[in-house]
């Protein structure tokens, strides 16, 4: 299993049907040729990266190092936030 360096699950208080969960997460693909973005809504919180990582209706941006999925992630967590979704501490 892939190391996730970041992962970050938000939500809204009033959610739309089926959406209440926002989550965002970097990790290397499944070949290690590069680190990727996950970006995905959904019902429930998803902690297993293979579900991630092979999910359809996820959003994936590719980034050549750890470092830059990384800041990516940060700075999409930090947007979601300002669109009114709340970081998900439990």
């Amino acid at each position: 299993m892939q190391r996730i360096s970041r992962f970050y699950v938000l939500y809204r208080e009033e959610p739309a049907d089926g959406e209440p969960y926002l989550q965002i997460l970097s990790k290397p693909t499944d070949d290690g040729s590069n680190f990727g973005l996950w970006i995905l809504e959904g019902d429930v919180i998803q902690t297993d990266p293979a579900f991630v990582a092979n999910n359809p209706d996820a959003i994936v941006y590719l980034h050549g190092t750890q470092e830059a999925a990384d800041s990516a992630a940060d700075t999409e967590k930090d947007r979601s936030i300002k669109d009114g979704w709340a970081l998900h501490t439990g």
